[in-house]
């Protein structure tokens, strides 16, 4: 049995990130999501980024990318009633990561960032049941791609 179902669903997205450069333009930046979703649901992301900044000179303008990979409780097993043991949704919906934009320094330690943003939420879970009469075996894959545009702020250190 398989079922396919596709929506729209409207999110509002706060996100935080801390950078550390590692070398010049590249810097690690473990973000933290906290998605709000219209139907009184709330989930969260851990995301480990790497972010490559490029320098154009005598310009206070720096393009960027990013990948990173994290996990998210987006779809978890409380989502699909089954809670686990401690009673609430754990972080098992794996997250993709891929950005572009652009940072525009307009004082020493404040930027402006634009970026355009990708990511993939990807769940998948099975569960089987047997008594000496049947078997049957439950399995959900659930995948959802998610474009976004993003306004935000950088603080330089």
């Amino acid at each position: 049995y398989s079922y396919n179902y596709s929506d729209r669903p409207f999110n509002l997205l706060f996100t935080a990130s801390i950078g550390y450069c590692i070398i010049d333009g590249l810097t690690i930046e473990p973000e933290l999501d906290i998605n709000l979703i219209t139907d009184d649901e709330t989930s969260i992301s851990l995301i480990g980024n790497l972010t490559y900044n490029f320098n154009i000179p005598r310009k206070n303008t720096y393009p960027f990318i990013k990948l990173g990979y994290g996990l998210s409780n987006y779809y978890s097993n409380a989502y699909y009633g089954y809670a686990n043991e401690a009673g609430g949704s754990s972080l098992d919906t794996k997250v993709f990561n891929a950005g572009a934009g652009l940072k525009f320094l307009y004082s020493s330690g404040m930027a402006l960032k634009l970026e355009i943003n990708f990511k993939n939420y990807n769940y998948s879970s099975s569960s089987s049941y047997s008594n000496e009469y049947s078997e049957s075996t439950y399995k959900i894959d659930n995948d959802m791609n998610v474009i976004s545009l993003s306004i935000g702020f950088s603080i330089l250190l």
